[in-house]
């Protein structure tokens, strides 16, 4: 290739005058010759990867459909979560100890109520011992009552002080 430096001084006016030499000239010149090249190396690199893209992209499509179908279960999973933990919180409030206690006290005062109302056996029936004995000082107040309506545990068929009701 030649070099302006070669060039005479007419030439130069020649070639001044002509687009087509100077188009030519720079179309030599290495710096030209050199993008050229990478830009086709570029080229040719920006193919290859716009192909394995293609390649790509029907199983990123699956993926990323799977993985929709992830976050939806995933939000189902979250709100039945949500909705165990209040039933679960709304259970073990009911089971604290300070809550039974309240229920067991409420449901003993609703049987001592329906155990006052309750009609006593008339005087000198069920086995009573009347006016005292060893029943009187033991269940004060539970004179004319039936042994088996006294407090405590009930005494079983045939012990001593037990006497068949009614």
């Amino acid at each position: 290739m030649e070099t302006l430096k070669d060039k005479t001084l007419e030439e130069l006016e020649e070639m001044q005058n002509d687009p087509e030499a100077i188009d030519r000239l720079a179309q030599e010149s290495p710096e030209v010759q050199d993008l050229q090249l990478e830009r086709e190396m570029a080229l040719a690199t920006n193919r290859s990867l716009a192909e394995q893209n293609l390649e790509f992209q029907g199983p990123l499509e699956i993926s990323r459909s799977n993985l929709s179908d992830k976050y939806q279960e995933l939000r189902k999973l979250v709100e039945r979560c949500q909705e165990q933990k209040a039933k679960l919180e709304k259970f073990s409030s009911a089971l604290q100890p300070g809550t039974l206690l309240d229920l067991l006290q409420i449901e003993g005062m609703k049987i001592e109520e329906e155990s006052e109302d309750a009609v006593p056996p008339a005087p000198g029936s069920c086995g009573e011992a009347p006016g005292g004995g060893e029943e009187a000082e033991r269940f004060p107040g539970a004179s004319g009552r039936c042994p088996s309506s006294l407090p405590g545990p009930p005494s079983p068929p045939g012990a001593p002080g037990h006497a068949p009701c009614g």
